[in-house]
């Protein structure tokens, strides 16, 4: 992209550099209040952007380009573009509004020798072509942005490139070429090669992206984890919507159902005025949550409403499953299952609840030949999240029939969800394992039910944890009371340790050392035990902790990570 103005002759271009937004804004508006050149209305946009104002950004942005094409600046009019495709893009979700400013770059590369922004230009095609499905096209495309950067010694496109380059290969199934090509990604923009800070941005969303649709849960978690320790940058408002939405589902299927709330109410929020279809996929994502952590009535108020967006479907499956209507999912399921086609993912998951419904209503004749059928299918695709969620399928579908092998099958999938690193979908499966088992052998039975229990219980994932304790009851098991000294029963696990750590006189920055999360989410874990205990301060909390001998809430209370 253009660079930036003289810093050393101007405040605004100064605090630009320095990443100083807010000051940034302020001293650019009066400028842009009226006719303003290119330059100060892209740094407005750029500062609007990361003060979490997308819809001022994008307005501003659309100036700018304006500007330039009216002063003849080409190299301003074409980064103005570069903005416009990311922000509608990923941002706002809109990507006819993103291919019509991809349009417009590439009549401006055409048509003048912009250097470096062909390399750009080349990048966003190739971004298209992905989203169109053509994935060779988008390697192709990459690869030529790659080259234009290593030529021209672009090191923020040469790391976005390389990105996008590995999100493709893992797209088109590629994973051995593709993941080592995200990581190379990640550490470069973190380690600060590029200069610009919307590399990061751009890393991490399509690491996040693309470890999402491969179901490498396990891998996007270690690098969020990364990027919490460094200033907790993830947790700002300019991640883009659509990485947020990403974002939020690595956090469910980690068990880390508190900050996956977070995340994906934020994205909520962020999406509101904007598409239709990224707003129900953030709000369906959170209705999955709350479901999990037991608030139904919370989770079913958020799916209603979402019947016309079928990748809501889920969503509203599991809402009229936890309010004990299956009959209610068993039309929506199939309708999805039908106009998803050969995308075993999101098939999976349908099959998955499917099964579970009509279990509920007593019978398994639909999802049983298409279960069987896409644990193969799956299996010889290479995609091992889909294989588990079909022969967890398998085994609710055996076991409502009563045949012999649904142990096997619910072992198999108990399996798989273990080495994805999915810990949630472990323990569901662990706790249907229970329940096949307990007709049978209650002792092992026992020793699952409370194995899944614990898990459940740690993650905060309620309703799960109170099937698991009811069984355990019927087994003549008792769960554990979960009780702690008086006053702290309200609190998780891990506010229970930050609660100890204040005690120790631990500063939020120590504190979030030495849990390794980041200091918004030990801010947040401070809050909570303040509001929980009925405390006003630190020093109250500290006091409180010295009183009950710093202990924390029994082995069953839940944890937030």
């Amino acid at each position: 992209m253009s660079p930036p103005p003289d810093a050393a002759a101007d405040p605004a271009a100064l605090a630009l550099e320095q990443e100083r937004w807010q000051e940034a804004r302020a001293l650019l508006e009066p400028r842009c209040a009226g006719r303003a050149g290119g330059d100060d209305l892209l740094g407005l946009g750029e500062a609007l952007y990361w003060c979490g104002e997308t819809a001022r950004a994008l307005a501003t942005l659309r100036r700018a380009h304006a500007a330039g094409r009216r002063d003849g600046d080409a190299a301003v009019a074409a980064t103005a573009c570069v903005w416009l495709y990311f922000l509608y893009r990923a941002s706002v979700g809109n990507a006819v509004a993103a291919r019509g400013w991809l349009g417009r770059l590439t009549r401006l590369v055409a048509a003048a020798d912009l250097g470096p922004i062909a390399g750009w230009e080349a990048l966003l095609r190739g971004d298209d072509r992905m989203l169109a499905g053509d994935l060779e096209g988008a390697v192709a495309l990459t690869e030529e942005a790659l080259a234009a950067a290593e030529e021209a010694g672009d090191l923020d496109l040469e790391l976005c490139a390389v990105a996008q380059l590995g999100e493709a290969h893992v797209a088109a199934g590629r994973l051995q070429q593709g993941l080592p090509l995200l990581d190379e990604a990640m550490a470069g923009a973190l380690a600060g090669d590029g200069v610009r800070p919307d590399t990061v941005v751009f890393a991490l969303c399509t690491m996040v992206t693309a470890c999402t649709r491969s179901a490498q849960f396990g891998r996007a978690a270690r690098w969020v984890r990364v990027g919490d320790e460094l200033a907790g940058r993830i947790d700002l408002p300019y991640m883009h919507t659509t990485c947020r939405i990403g974002h939020g589902q690595v956090l469910f299927a980690m068990g880390r159902l508190d900050e996956a709330a977070a995340v994906l109410d934020e994205a909520a929020r962020m999406a509101r005025g904007g598409e239709p279809a990224l707003a129900a996929r953030a709000l369906a994502g959170l209705a999955r949550v709350r479901l999990a952590q037991g608030r139904v009535d919370e989770g079913a108020a958020l799916a209603e409403g979402l019947q016309d967006h079928g990748p809501a479907t889920s969503a509203l499956a599991e809402a009229a499953l936890a309010l004990g209507r299956p009959g209610d999912a068993l039309r929506p399921l199939r309708r999805r299952l039908r106009a998803v086609g050969d995308d075993d993912l999101e098939a999976s998951e349908l099959v998955d609840l499917l099964a579970e419904a009509e279990a509920a209503r007593g019978g398994a004749t639909t999802s049983a030949a298409v279960a069987d059928d896409l644990a193969r299918r799956a299996a010889d695709a290479g995609c091992p999240l889909a294989v588990a969620r079909a022969r967890r399928a398998m085994g609710r579908i055996a076991a409502a029939r009563g045949e012999p092998d649904a142990g096997a099958h619910i072992d198999a999938a108990l399996d798989a969800f273990c080495a994805l690193e999915m810990p949630y979908e472990a323990a569901r499966t662990r706790l249907l394992a229970a329940e096949v088992l307990a007709g049978g052998d209650p002792e092992a039975a026992a020793a699952e039910a409370r194995a899944a229990h614990r898990a459940l219980a740690e993650m905060g994932a309620a309703r799960a944890a109170d099937r698991a304790r009811a069984l355990l009851r019927r087994l003549g098991v008792r769960a554990g009371s979960g009780a702690g000294p008086r006053g702290t029963d309200a609190l998780t696990r891990r506010e229970a340790e930050v609660l100890e750590l204040l005690a120790r006189g631990l500063s939020n920055p120590a504190i979030a050392e030495r849990l390794v999360v980041s200091r918004k989410t030990v801010e947040r874990h401070v809050q909570h035990v303040l509001q929980k205990l009925g405390l006003r301060n630190r020093a109250e909390a500290a006091a409180h902790a010295v009183r009950h001998g710093g202990r924390g809430p029994g082995p069953d209370a839940p944890a937030d990570g």
